[in-house]
């Protein structure tokens, strides 16, 4: 990104660079919403999936935590 930058003066730059953090910090948030979605297991989450089918939490007994 310095690179892609090295003609503005250094308050541009700066400006540039915490504008570019902005928007990846966004991104970075809506990609672990979407991938903590798909670890849930919800069926409407599959692309495809018409199924009506409710999830419940099934912790199989004692033996299934931890």
């Amino acid at each position: 990104m310095l690179v892609a930058y090295k003609k503005l003066s250094d308050e541009d730059c700066q400006l540039a660079l915490s504008h570019h953090l902005t928007i990846v910090a966004a991104l970075h948030d809506i990609l672990q919403y979407l991938f903590a979605h798909s670890q849930l297991g919800s069926a409407q989450a599959r692309l495809g999936s018409r199924s009506n089918s409710q999830l419940s939490a099934d912790w199989g007994g004692i033996s299934g935590i931890g």
